[in-house]
């Protein structure tokens, strides 16, 4: 089911017992689900479960970038390093990892980069078999890549795929070739299935107590008891 489809079906539901002068719009129900969306991957991978391919976006070809360390306006070290031109957006936040599931080659074919962090990628490649790997780590919201060859720098894409805390925010992101965001309303939502409908059930039931709805509206006038 598409985003769009899921926002109509709620508003579908829940608009014609509304007042006229009730502002519950689209973009209002696109955020709470957005929200209700993280709220249940978050919880369901922090018990240990495996990442569903259903709930992973690709950013497509990741254009990178040479930029100078120190990243201040007026102040150069003369070094370089690379990094991704846009910022990655943030990624659904679990107890001890980011929601990015693969930093690698746009050839998907191929190992992808080993991860580290801004303080691990001082000691990047100092092991007997580890000198010609690439490292990749994520700080101010971009990603950067780190090696002790000079290999990485001749890099100018990249590909990223994770768990992303909104689907919207990787709209600025485009597939290879015809240019296409890799998000659009009207494309596949990000979720597994069973959750279209616990998502719809707890916004409907969001809103019945915020505009005070009898709560029959739940379960479409059958009785007068909240739909569990």
């Amino acid at each position: 089911m598409t985003e769009n489809k899921l926002v109509s079906a709620i508003l579908g539901k829940i608009k014609p017992h509304l007042s006229d002068d009730t502002d519950l719009s689209p973009r209002e129900v696109m955020f709470d689900i957005a929200n209700q969306r993280a709220l249940l991957i978050r919880n369901e991978l922090n018990k240990g479960r495996t990442i569903d391919s259903d709930i992973i976006q690709d950013l497509g070809c990741v254009a990178m970038e040479a930029v100078d360390p120190a990243e201040c306006c007026d102040v150069q070290t003369g070094c370089k390093v690379m990094r991704t031109v846009l910022e990655i957006p943030e990624t659904i936040e679990l107890h001890n990892k980011d929601g990015i599931t693969r930093i690698g080659p746009v050839n998907k074919t191929l190992r992808e980069f080993s991860k580290t962090t801004l303080e691990g990628s001082k000691w990047v490649g100092s092991g007997k078999y580890t000198t010609q790997e690439i490292y990749a780590y994520r700080s101010n919201n971009r990603i950067y890549l780190v090696s002790n060859n000079d290999k990485h720098k001749f890099i100018d894409y990249i590909n990223v795929r994770g768990v992303f805390e909104d689907p919207k925010d990787v709209t600025p992101f485009t597939t290879c070739g015809d240019g296409a965001t890799c998000y659009s309303s009207d494309n596949k939502y990000p979720l597994k299935a069973w959750m279209y409908t616990y998502i719809e059930n707890i916004l409907m039931q969001k809103y019945v107590m915020a505009y005070q709805l009898p709560t029959d509206v739940l379960n479409d006038g059958g009785d007068n008891t909240v739909a569990k």
